[in-house]
């Protein structure tokens, strides 16, 4: 679960809440936002933070997982699953906080 601009992992907590019996949930703070630094020197952050989720997806070795993103993540969500399909089970869009 990636959260919107501005926000962070904890605007899933409600969702959370309700999926954790039927599924492992994993949430994402971008950098700069919630407990993260902010990058410097970023120019090209839609780029960036596509970037940053590949790399957490093969990290963390997912597979068959679900994203979802919200807000601008929604986006950035959407730059994944065209560019990184492998392994992505579903996209998720959500344009309201829970």
């Amino acid at each position: 679960m990636v959260h919107g601009f501005f926000g962070s992992h904890h605007n899933f907590q409600k969702l959370t809440n309700l999926m954790t019996a039927d599924y492992r949930i994993i949430r994402v703070d971008l950098p700069g936002f919630g407990l993260s630094d902010f990058p410097a020197g970023e120019e090209n952050y839609a780029a960036m933070y596509q970037d940053f989720l590949a790399e957490f997806v093969s990290y963390m070795d997912l597979k068959d997982y679900y994203l979802v993103g919200i807000s601008m993540c929604g986006g950035i969500s959407c730059m994944m699953a065209e560019h990184y399909p492998e392994n992505m089970k579903g996209l998720i869009l959500q344009s309201l906080f829970l």
